[in-house]
């Protein structure tokens, strides 16, 4: 069985502002399974979920909305795709509010290369923060080679900056620089 249901926040329209267009929101998603537990003011769909906001889309097998906190949190190979750019990995959360998020075990392709870490952090649309990362243009996996860094810090269609920065050829390090 799937379901399919869009929820849109219509605000009063007792003052008439040319304002008021603004405020309005859609989020479309779908799932196998949804539920809303009112008394916790979350929503739950699990199997092939997919939630769509504005131009960025959430497929998980889990997906968790927490109203009041306004954070979604995503499990069973969570991939998150915000327009140019698409996010994968094991588990997702992200915060509606600040419009920030955190990818575990994640992976990501821009710029023609392939960026992988334990944690990726989504601060804005053009920069992510990478821990325990690696950075290759090898589409094989594992890569033939890759730059390894326990800190990474991504603009997007500019630069990334690293460090310490450690190149490995098939798994073995064989030479580093300090950034």
């Amino acid at each position: 069985v799937h379901f399919r249901s869009a929820r849109s926040f219509d605000f009063p329209d007792s003052l008439g502002s040319p304002l008021d267009a603004l405020l309005d929101e859609t989020v479309i998603y779908e799932g196998d399974t949804i539920r809303f537990y009112s008394s916790e003011d979350r929503l739950s769909i699990r199997g092939s979920g997919r939630m769509v906001y504005h131009e960025n889309e959430l497929a998980s097998q889990e997906i968790d909305y927490f109203a009041d906190d306004e954070l979604v949190v995503a499990k069973g190979e969570p991939k998150l795709r915000d327009g140019a750019s698409e996010v994968v990995g094991e588990r997702m959360t992200y915060r509606t509010d600040e419009r920030e998020g955190m990818v575990y075990q994640g992976k990501t392709a821009f710029d023609g290369g392939y960026y992988y870490g334990k944690e990726i952090k989504k601060l804005s649309d053009d920069v992510l923060l990478v821990k325990d990362g690696q950075y290759t243009t090898c589409a094989e996996d594992p890569p033939h080679y890759s730059f390894h860094s326990s800190k990474m810090k991504l603009m997007m269609k500019d630069k990334a900056v690293a460090r310490p920065v450690i190149l490995h050829i098939r798994g073995i390090p064989v030479f580093a620089i300090p950034y």
